[in-house]
């Protein structure tokens, strides 16, 4: 468990030092590389336990998502663990904030699309985000 708050709260300080609207200890974050298609990966994995998490990554990911290289973040899926509903789901936000949106193509059949509601364990909006 201790391994999962370690990665939770390193997953925080990455979206911190990226522009998140979080605050967080990014003081160790400052001396790493970190790859942004990798760190995107990574997000399909850890937006279903906090909900100011969930909101600041989905705000980064609708301004910088343009950024994001859809061949590298294919070659990495292969590689890495990943939550493929959560995927598709980024993939609609990406899409819709892209003025390039074909480009995203490339990953549609990685993602798949989730039974029921994604980030269930997170309190329920009054509106929900059609993306979800």
């Amino acid at each position: 468990m201790n391994l999962e708050i370690s990665q939770r709260s390193d997953f925080e300080s990455r979206l911190t030092y990226l522009g998140g609207a979080l605050s967080s200890d990014i003081l160790e974050t400052r001396k790493k590389y970190i790859d942004l298609e990798r760190f995107f990966i990574d997000a399909t994995l850890f937006m279903n336990y906090d909900a100011r998490v969930t909101q600041a990554f989905l705000n980064w990911l609708t301004r910088y998502g343009v950024i994001l290289c859809p061949s590298k973040i294919r070659r990495l899926l292969q590689e890495n663990s990943f939550d493929p509903a959560v995927l598709r789901a980024f993939l609609s936000i990406l899409i819709e904030n892209d003025p390039r949106p074909k480009r995203w193509d490339i990953l549609k059949r990685k993602a798949k699309k989730g039974e029921g509601l994604l980030f269930s364990q997170l309190p329920v909006p009054k509106e929900s985000n059609p993306h979800f």
